[in-house]
């Protein structure tokens, strides 16, 4: 499985999150629930790379056994990536990370849709940054089968 993030700059400079995953070769990419959203939300100041984000967000950190890579210890999915490629966006100030996902964390209480390797969205309830400060929330879901 692979997954794609885009990090953007700050003042012309890569983010620290470019910087930290160019030198690791590996990042962790949690996925939140409504409970982190504020700390989740805390994390994008804009501070200084010696400022550690767990502590300012008051976020429990954990290494990851498979990657070189911290990730929020109680974030309810993490997903372990290793760097696969980084795609240069042209005149984009963003660069587009492609990582491999060799590790899966789930809290205890995150089950699969029956049958499946899906990971139920209903008990998840994921929490997505947008842009700035906007947020997707969770809502109601609903399932459209495939068309075969």
């Amino acid at each position: 499985m692979l997954v794609g993030v885009s990090i953007g700059t700050r003042a012309g400079n890569p983010k620290d999150t470019l910087v930290n995953l160019r030198g690791r070769e590996a990042f962790c990419l949690n996925i939140v629930d409504v409970e982190h959203l504020e700390a989740m939300n805390a994390t994008s100041a804009e501070v200084g790379a010696d400022v550690d984000e767990f502590l300012l967000a008051g976020l429990p950190m954990n290494v990851s056994e498979v990657v070189d890579a911290p990730y929020v210890g109680d974030c309810p999915a993490v997903l372990e990536c290793s760097v696969r490629q980084e795609v240069d966006l042209a005149d984009s100030p963003n660069t587009l990370v492609i990582g491999e996902v060799v590790g899966v964390l789930l809290r205890e209480d995150i089950r699969f849709l029956e049958g499946s390797r899906t990971v139920d969205p209903a008990v998840l309830r994921p929490v997505a940054r947008l842009a700035g400060s906007a947020y997707a929330m969770p809502g109601e879901i609903t399932l459209h089968p495939r068309p075969r």
